[in-house]
């Protein structure tokens, strides 16, 4: 975020004169010539004079403040100040260090929340590649431990199940271990690898509206499943499913009857075979580098009498 560039020295001479006439009556009231030969103005004038002379040196920014500012930001050293940088009179020349402190503000120094371990990761990986992969960092403050996933960006092809797929990318994982290894901080344990794929199976019943073909039905109902539950594509944003957020039953319910052909839904189940998901009411609750799949979902017909009461 941009700082915001503060005018100090907004007050003339004249204004802070009126400014504190306006004074008089309230301190004091006995006081009723405001003519310049009035002593009382003479002086008010004066100090009006003094205080305009110091806000106009108080919103400047010298020299030496600025290189005060360029030593805080580590942009500039004793050979800097010393030895380079310095005009035919032998003045140094800030205009440049300066540029070179704005173009290198937003880098990040060193790691401490996981925006800063995302932002070292996207910076790490090239232009091209940037857009292979998502990268997430979380704060496990239960392990005490900092966890960087990256995950490649897998096409819809290939069986989610297998997550083998990983191994292809541990050099890849090295690699960025060792260069976050250079920015964290001492005693920040950290973990960089793949993220846990987690099956996610669907099953209901529905009803199918008239002149709808069932198989058809079920067929859009399996697809609109698999684009919500996807790892890369997924989720209400469909920028890929969050890590570690649960699936909720109601969501599956908006799903499963925005479908177009379906009549009701009943008798809806979220499970998983994955043994460290829990569950809480029927919602699915995924661990924290998780991210949600579909497993081909169970789903039958029923007749529309057995929908009587189902909103």
């Amino acid at each position: 975020m941009t700082l915001p560039n503060l005018n100090l020295d907004d007050k003339t001479f004249k204004e802070l004169v009126e400014e504190a006439k306006k004074h008089i009556p309230l301190y004091a009231p006995e006081w009723t010539d405001y003519s310049t030969h009035d002593p009382g103005m003479t002086l008010i004038e004066l100090f009006a004079w003094i205080t305009e002379m110091q806000l106009y040196y108080l919103n400047q920014i010298t020299e030496e403040n600025k290189k005060k500012f360029l030593k805080i930001l580590g942009e500039l050293s004793y050979e800097d100040e010393k030895l380079i940088l310095k005009d035919q009179d032998g003045n140094l020349i800030l205009d440049e260090l300066i540029s070179r402190a704005r173009k290198n503000i937003d880098k990040t120094g060193s790691a401490i929340t996981p925006e800063d371990y995302e932002y070292l990761v996207y910076d790490y990986l090239t232009d091209e590649n940037k857009t292979k992969y998502r990268v997430k960092a979380i704060s496990d403050l239960k392990h005490q431990i900092m966890k960087v996933v990256v995950i490649p960006k897998i096409s819809p092809e290939k069986n989610y199940a297998n997550t083998d797929f990983f191994k292809d990318y541990d050099s890849l994982y090295d690699e960025i271990y060792s260069h976050l290894d250079e920015y964290r901080l001492i005693g920040t344990p950290l973990y960089v690898g793949g993220a846990k794929l987690v099956g996610v199976f669907i099953s209901a019943k529905i009803s199918v509206k008239d002149r709808y073909d069932a198989k058809k039905v079920i067929e859009n109902v399996e697809n609109s499943l698999k684009k919500f539950l996807d790892p890369f594509d997924g989720g209400t944003l469909r920028k890929g499913w969050p890590f570690g957020r649960g699936v909720f039953k109601s969501e599956i319910y908006k799903i499963l009857n925005g479908v177009d052909g379906v009549g009701c839904v009943q008798n809806l189940e979220i499970k998983s075979p994955d043994k460290s998901c829990s569950y809480d009411e029927g919602n699915l609750s995924i661990p924290n580098i998780g991210l949600a799949y579909s497993i081909k979902p169970e789903i039958s017909i029923i007749s529309k009498s057995d929908c009587e009461g189902v909103n």
